[in-house]
């Protein structure tokens, strides 16, 4: 179970997707992806963990 006021997985999913890649046509997203990232988790490594610690149905602890 997710404690606190996370965004959605999938959402989550996205911002690290486009966040990770060097597809020029994402390049305009990226900041904003970023930004989410940022917001909520600090780093794309945290974000990362955050994604599989949900899919995998375990109690996520972000301090």
């Amino acid at each position: 179970m997710v404690k606190g006021n996370y965004p959605p997985v999938v959402l989550v999913k996205a911002w690290v997707l486009v966040a990770t890649s060097d597809r020029p046509q994402l390049q305009q997203c990226d900041h904003r992806a970023q930004m989410g990232i940022k917001q909520f988790f600090g780093s794309v490594t945290l974000a990362e963990l955050y994604i599989e610690q949900v899919e995998m149905n375990t109690e996520v602890v972000l301090i």
